[in-house]
């Protein structure tokens, strides 16, 4: 590639060989494509992420970019976004600004490696939030199978048809569940009780999906007369859009 530089008329001309494609900027200075980074070797690393809330704080909905002031995301509770791409500052940390704000509110830090299936979890408890950043090629799900994170300070169990054995998750901890054998099927999930003795807190009809990736969260707060469940579905739909909403 050869580089040529006309000082009178500040004219960069870039011919690459052997197409000798010619490509003109006209009257821009040359200090100004550095400044912008256009002749840049590399481009700054990146991550995409797709970003959820749940817990139990009142605001349903939140509203995130991730440079001062970019495209907003909306953040629903138990509701998965679309994949968004961004830039990672320092090529590590991925930044959350909320609008108008100069200074990210929080920032999580994005391990070498896939950068590419990654899922932000908003934990909402007691007027804070909490951010987990997950693998999600870590997670290894079949399809039509589930992923449960407990976040309670008991254990859970999480008993995916009548006839099937308990998948059992200690506090802190997280564990996947293989698909049932049939396409429906009654899931009950229980918490360790006083004296040990099991406890459902949650009992619905589940549908093996094999186009999403199923994810249960167990969460809770002092006070509560019963832990929570929220469910999260990442579908196929989703993995193909790239428009951040």
């Amino acid at each position: 590639m050869r580089v040529s530089h006309d000082q009178a008329s500040a004219t960069l001309t870039i011919m690459t060989l052997p197409d000798r494609i010619i490509r003109t900027l006209s009257a821009v200075p040359l200090g100004a494509l550095l400044a912008m980074g256009w002749l840049t070797a590399q481009e700054s690393p990146s991550a995409t992420y797709r970003i959820t809330s749940f817990g139990t704080g009142e605001a349903a909905e939140h509203r995130y970019s991730n440079t001062p002031g970019g495209d907003a995301v909306e953040v629903f509770r138990a509701h998965v976004s679309n994949p968004v791409k961004a830039k990672l500052r320092e090529g590590e940390f991925l930044d959350f600004f909320e609008e108008g704000g100069e200074e990210p509110v929080f920032s999580l830090s994005v391990p070498a490696g896939n950068r590419s299936d990654l899922l932000v979890l908003l934990i909402e408890e007691e007027g804070k939030v909490k951010p987990v950043l997950l693998d999600l090629k870590e997670l290894r799900l079949e399809p039509g199978g589930q992923f449960v994170y407990n976040l309670l300070s008991v254990p859970v169990a999480v008993q995916c048809g009548e006839k099937s054995r308990p998948v059992f998750v200690r506090p802190g901890k997280s564990a996947s569940i293989p698909p049932p054998k049939e396409d429906k099927v009654v899931q009950s999930v229980f918490y360790e009780g006083s004296e040990g003795k099991p406890v459902e807190f949650s009992s619905s009809l589940y549908f093996k999906d094999e186009g999403a990736r199923h994810l249960l969260f167990c969460h809770g707060k002092a006070g509560d007369k019963r832990p929570k469940l929220t469910p999260v579905a990442i579908y196929q739909q989703q993995e193909e859009k790239n428009d951040g909403r």
